[in-house]
């Protein structure tokens, strides 16, 4: 059994989910997140659900738990202690996926293995790796965008991928002239593959270093950015993780 830090777990989770062009994700929950948790929301939102911020998908997660829905939540977010059942499965190990690399290895040992299977290294992922996701992202936001014309104009649309790859930390943030080249790529059937150079220069561009760094920069703005109680009822969620495996808030 892996496990992850619960809050980093959540932010994944919303960023993949609800911040990266996603329509199943959008056109359920996100719809239900809207009507539910937002004062006077637009009919835009409530039709595409494309917009959920992440304080209305946390109180989400926790008024799903306050009213005992915990066995029926997503996987993506339902604490491990009811996804896994450690107290009723005698796990032989339980690794981490912040110590992964680390904990896989031990694995390979315990099965006898760990002189038969040579693993990649730990380090960042390499360039080539990230351009192949890039496209492969490009690819699938533009695939899902027939269902999206009432949400997006073309430009809105451009700029929503591109800020998601930022946030995960693929690019640095756009400066003044990157924003103008790519509100100017045509709208055509070329579209996906102009965006997807223009995303691979921008990230030749980009410090290494400060890219290991962004997606946790911007987890760490989004949470402090929540009302203490929140916080508070969020623990609660995830207190059984939090003590089970170790991690201390």
């Amino acid at each position: 059994m892996f496990v992850r830090d619960p809050l980093r777990r959540l932010f994944s989770a919303y960023e993949n989910k609800f911040v990266t062009i996603n329509v199943p994700y959008w056109s359920g929950v996100g719809r239900h997140l809207v009507k539910t948790f937002r004062e006077n929301p637009s009919n835009k939102s409530q039709a595409c659900g494309y917009d959920v911020a992440f304080a209305e998908f946390l109180s989400f997660v926790i008024s799903s738990f306050e009213k005992h829905f915990e066995n029926v939540m997503d996987s993506h977010w339902k604490p491990f202690d009811v996804l896994c059942d450690p107290c009723l499965i005698k796990y032989d190990i339980v690794g981490k996926m912040e110590t992964f690399h680390d904990d896989i290895q031990h694995v390979l040992r315990t099965i006898g293995a760990g002189d038969k299977i040579r693993l990649p290294t730990a380090d960042t992922p390499s360039l080539e790796l990230r351009r192949v996701t890039i496209n492969r992202e490009i690819e699938g936001s533009f695939s899902q965008f027939p269902k999206l014309k009432f949400c997006f104009s073309k430009n809105e649309f451009v700029v929503r991928i591109v800020q998601n790859f930022i946030s995960h930390g693929y690019i640095e943030p756009l400066d003044a002239n990157s924003i103008h080249d790519l509100l100017e790529i045509p709208h055509g059937p070329n579209i996906a593959s102009n965006l997807t150079q223009l995303v691979f220069n921008r990230m030749d561009k980009s410090n290494q270093t400060n890219l290991l760094y962004l997606p946790l920069k911007t987890q760490k703005a989004e949470y402090a950015n929540l009302p203490k109680d929140m916080l508070y009822r969020l623990k609660l969620v995830y207190q059984n993780d939090l003590v089970l495996f170790g991690y201390d808030y």
